[in-house]
């Protein structure tokens, strides 16, 4: 939704701007938590077996995560495009920071905005586009930064986050 009266004393007037939740909370059913429990357990007693017992830690660790990940809702952020960078939540993202953007939209499963950084220690910014219109926001961008029209698909790592539902 653009909006022209969106303001912050450090970086102006809002562009365009929308919310989005902290991560995404997928749907998971019982037999998903049955799979996950016997993998987890599978792998704890793997872990032991082979003594083996920081990855049988990260087991644990993971399963904690997801349990508690689980039980709370996400909160929401702002998103919001400015003439000299894109904020999400309280981070703020300067265009000269940022090497270029793409868009993969395929709907319903995927209607996603990333980022690319100029320092290439710094993982790829992902920002759900939600219901925006994704040929505004890449009209918008593209005063801003340049699209990287070499990736057609989202990155492996999200496509196997959103099968397996993690």
């Amino acid at each position: 939704m653009a909006n022209q009266e969106a303001q912050t004393p450090d970086h102006g007037t809002a562009l365009r701007h929308w919310v989005i939740a902290e991560y995404t909370q997928h749907e998971r059913g019982r037999s998903w938590y049955v799979v996950a429990s016997l993998v987890a357990a599978g792998l704890l007693i793997w872990a032991l077996i082979t003594n083996n017992f920081l990855f049988a830690v990260l087991i644990m660790l993971t399963v904690i995560i997801l349990l508690v990940r689980h039980s709370e809702m996400p909160s929401q952020l702002m998103v919001s495009v400015f003439e000299d960078g894109i904020q999400v939540g309280e981070g703020f993202y300067p265009f000269k920071d940022l090497k270029s953007f793409w868009i993969i939209y395929e709907p319903p499963e995927v209607k996603m905005l990333y980022f690319d950084f100029k320092n290439a220690w710094r993982p790829r910014l992902p920002i759900p586009l939600q219901d925006e219109n994704p040929i505004e926001v890449r009209r918008l961008l593209l005063k801003y930064l340049e699209e990287d029209l070499s990736r057609e698909s989202e990155p492996t790592s999200d496509a196997l986050s959103r099968l397996l539902r993690l």
